[in-house]
């Protein structure tokens, strides 16, 4: 939605809200060529919007005005040009802005946060945000925007537009808990959002959109599974330009088992067993698939329900440890 607050826009953004882009550029325009000083000041105004520089581009190109632009504006003019030009390929962008390095990292946040509003603009804006929400994930580790990215995804979706590109950016996070602000959406009162949340976790037990009239029951399913596994998640890369149904996140069954923490990228568990751990483990990959689910969900909730009797159990041999947890299947909650 944009921005509709008018007392705390900047002159151009009250323009292109009020009146619209063709507005905005023949208001622009009539500006430069009567007081240049003051185009020049609008234009560098601190609080300006980036959807407002987007649309203004093409009349920033001289070399007298593209010099007096602020370091922001220039560096973002760059980041437009590289994108738009080149395919959008992040080596491009990533090798060809030498000046101010310093600066694009804000100047990327402020593209994705100030354009954010007017997403849908046309496809060389949504192209555009889509590549820099890629580049400030994967390369700055901006986390604190995932929550805008979510947004930007089921807001596209219910308007019936890709969300490839921003879903794949979301997923670089490698974070588990990006699964949270999927989560939520299946309580929400849109049922757009719930649909598309449970496309989205279609791989975790018990979220099926048949299931949506219960909003309750999905999200009981869904926050039951990620409390109980959160810390085995590892992140596999999958995405929707591999698959229509990617799995973003799988349960490492050896972490669970050892009821270790796992790196989600680096799938390297942090161990704080004993020195017999590399025969636990082998015993353990040796196993059936239905065995280590069994074993890994048993040790799992054994440790959350008393770690003395949990200690015991995991030091004794897997055939034991099998007999043990098949007897007690389902008897620990």
């Amino acid at each position: 939605m944009p921005l509709s607050n008018s007392t705390s826009n900047t002159h151009l953004d009250s323009v292109r809200i009020q009146s619209g882009e063709k507005k905005l550029l023949n208001h622009f325009t009539q500006l430069i060529n009567s007081n240049p000083d003051k185009a020049i000041s609008y234009i560098n105004a601190e609080k300006l919007t980036f959807t407002t520089l987007f649309i203004l581009r093409k009349k920033l190109k001289s070399t007298d005005i593209l010099q007096k632009l602020s370091h922001r504006n220039q560096i973002a003019l760059e980041i437009t040009e590289e994108i738009l030009d080149n395919e959008g390929k992040i080596t491009n962008l990533q090798h060809s802005i030498p000046k101010l390095i310093h600066l694009l990292k804000s100047t990327l946040t402020w593209i994705l946060e100030t354009g954010a509003n007017d997403d849908g603009l046309n496809d060389d804006f949504d192209k555009l945000l889509d590549i820099v929400a890629i580049f400030l994930i994967k390369v700055f580790n901006e986390l604190d925007l995932l929550p805008l990215i979510s947004n930007m995804i089921f807001e596209r979706y219910k308007t019936g537009r890709l969300i490839h590109d921003l879903l794949w950016a979301f997923y670089e996070s490698k974070d588990p808990d990006c699964l949270l602000l999927i989560g939520k959406r299946l309580r929400s009162d849109d049922m757009k959002e719930i649909e598309l949340a449970c496309d989205i976790l279609w791989f975790i037990p018990g979220i099926d959109f048949k299931y949506k009239n219960d909003k309750d029951y999905l999200y009981y399913n869904f926050i039951n599974w990620f409390e109980e596994n959160k810390l085995y998640l590892c992140f596999t890369g999958e995405s929707l330009h591999q698959t229509s149904n990617p799995i973003p996140y799988k349960i490492s069954l050896e972490s669970k088992y050892l009821c270790e923490f796992i790196s989600p990228n680096s799938k390297k568990i942090h161990s704080t067993l004993n020195s017999n751990i590399s025969t636990k483990t082998k015993a353990f990959n040796n196993l059936d698939t239905n065995s280590k689910v069994l074993l890994a969900k048993f040790s799992h909730r054994m440790r959350k329900k008393n770690i003395h009797w949990w200690k015991d159990w995991i030091n004794k041999p897997i055939d034991e440890q099998l007999r043990i947890a098949r007897i007690r299947k389902g008897g620990i909650q």
